[in-house]
């Protein structure tokens, strides 16, 4: 194949990957390759596997003919099945799962039976308690309830789905959406013509949800866009990327909804800024077969045990110590501080 095939091709997985809302960092992980190597596809300066164009449909959704027949368009749209739709002359659609999108549909009918007549409550709003669903539910549980793409702007998260869904729920007479004023500031509002159907829930979901709209639904769009600037996951994310769902177990105890038993170890660590205590949070849980799992989250794979809390704390010491020492460049390590969270570049030494 030609050169002007392999950029043409870069192109497009760049067009894709951005219309998905994934980062460079985000799909390299997923392709088990590194940034670097994924930047270079996209300009055409590196060929691409036969086992990675694989990989690349599969989280595309789409066909791998479809992948590499650069005169079809790219649009993304909501479909309702699994299966990758087949290539159309107009363009490639990028399907959405039929049970990510009941889910999405039911929590929103749900919130707004509850909560969509309140004068604060308008659309920026709905985003915001969407997130802290999803995103709640994920810690509490490391599964997902609506399993959204929310991105990072400057009003805090909001779903990329919304739009499409909202607007077909519309048209299908599932929702009224009006223009209306919250004092001087424009609100679109959305009103309920059905109740939501309670059979798609389980009862840790409706708790959860219950609990997000109890603690957050009295704010106005202004205080729960600010409070949702407070929350690690959209901290840690870039402005304009899709915010990882693993940020939520780095969250601040005032965000927390699971309860941890948290260990601040200490560690004699040389970084750049002066010769000072490194601290490390690390998570306490009891294992199933008795005794406790400890890990260090801000250290991927840093993982120890122990029969008693003393024992296993002692053990997770030793083993981020060996970690580190195994550190053979500079890399970030997210660090925590009285007065929050921040990133350190540390350079460690044998």
């Amino acid at each position: 194949m030609s050169d002007s095939f392999y950029k043409g091709l870069g192109e497009r997985i760049k067009t894709l990957r951005e219309q998905m809302n994934f980062s460079q960092e985000q799909l390299s992980q997923s392709l088990d390759i590194n940034r670097v190597s994924l930047s270079q596809i996209e300009n055409g300066d590196r060929k691409i596997s036969a086992e990675e164009l694989s990989k690349l449909a599969k989280l595309f959704n789409i066909s791998t003919d479809g992948l590499l027949d650069l005169k079809a368009e790219i649009k993304v749209e909501f479909v309702k099945n699994r299966v990758p739709p087949s290539v159309e002359k107009e363009g490639l659609r990028v399907s959405v799962p039929q049970e990510k999108l009941d889910k999405f549909k039911e929590v929103l009918i749900y919130i707004l039976n509850k909560i969509g007549s309140r004068p604060n409550v308008g659309e920026t709003v709905i985003y915001k308690l969407m997130y802290f669903i999803d995103f709640d539910f994920y810690e509490k549980y490391e599964e997902q309830l609506i399993g959204a793409t929310y991105i990072k702007n400057h009003y805090g998260p909001t779903p990329v789905e919304f739009k499409k869904i909202t607007d077909k729920m519309v048209e299908e007479k599932e929702l009224f959406k009006l223009k209306d004023q919250y004092f001087q500031f424009p609100q679109t509002k959305y009103l309920p013509l059905r109740e939501a159907d309670l059979s798609k829930f389980n009862a840790n979901e409706i708790k959860l949800i219950d609990d997000v709209l109890e603690k957050l639904s009295h704010f106005n769009a202004n205080q729960i866009s600010e409070y949702s600037h407070g929350d690690v996951p959209w901290l840690t994310t870039e402005m304009g990327d899709a915010i990882d769902y693993e940020s939520v177990f780095y969250r601040q105890k005032s965000y927390s909804v699971r309860s941890y038993f948290r260990g601040i170890l200490n560690l004699e660590l040389k970084h750049k800024m002066e010769d000072d205590m490194l601290k490390l949070e690390v998570i306490l849980e009891p294992a199933e077969e008795g005794g406790y799992t400890v890990t260090c989250p801000v250290l991927k794979g840093c993982i120890s045990e122990g029969d008693t809390k003393k024992e296993a704390l002692a053990n997770i010491q030793d083993a981020i110590k060996l970690y580190l020492r195994a550190v053979k460049k500079e890399e970030e390590i997210l660090v925590n501080r009285n007065k929050g969270s921040e990133l350190l570049t540390v350079s460690m030494h044998e």
